[in-house]
């Protein structure tokens, strides 16, 4: 099964190289995974490149291929992004639950995908 995930806005600062971003994926209030990135080589994956500049409109979308295995349960997904003068440009906050398939199918459901408006920039 295939999650698309698109966010799109516009951005309150300049990213250019030496922009992070860190990501924190939780299982409950279990996190999961903690990592920081480079967020220009992060965006050549979702067909953006640096820099992007502050006040156009930016768009991402990507696709992902989710393993059978998922337990199922509400999981949360924050991205915090920082320019490279380590100022915050944008959080981005997601929420997707997984359900068990009915009937005896393998693998789980995506049973609601929340994005939230970003705290600030994007």
């Amino acid at each position: 099964q295939t999650l698309q995930i698109t966010a799109k806005g516009t951005l309150s600062e300049d990213v250019d190289k030496g922009s992070e971003v860190h990501l924190t994926v939780k299982y409950g209030l279990i996190t999961i995974i903690r990592q920081t990135a480079d967020l220009c080589d992060t965006i050549t994956k979702v067909d953006l490149a640096c820099p992007l500049k502050r006040d156009e409109q930016t768009e991402l979308t990507k696709s992902v291929e989710l393993p059978k295995e998922i337990p199922p349960g509400k999981y949360s997904v924050i991205a915090d992004v920082y320019n490279a003068d380590k100022k915050k440009v944008t959080c981005l906050t997601a929420t997707v639950e997984f359900h068990r398939k009915k009937d005896g199918e393998e693998g789980v459901s995506v049973g609601q995908v929340v994005l939230e408006e970003p705290k600030q920039g994007l």
